[in-house]
């Protein structure tokens, strides 16, 4: 484990975590703008909504 505490492992492991933190970002941002706004619309509305959601109103 004496490798961890190098130079070069920390840079290494900043950019992998970096490029893991840009991947995962990116991928939930094009996720939610591809969903529907009706979709959207319904998500926003849960917390307010008594009802438990319905699978027939998709």
């Amino acid at each position: 484990m004496d490798w961890l505490q190098t130079d070069d492992a920390i840079r290494t492991l900043k950019a992998v975590g970096l490029v893991m933190f840009f991947t995962i970002f990116s991928g939930v941002l094009l996720w939610v703008l591809l969903r529907k706004r009706s979709e959207i619309r319904r998500w926003s509305e849960l917390p307010l909504d008594d009802d438990p959601p319905s699978r027939d109103s998709e």
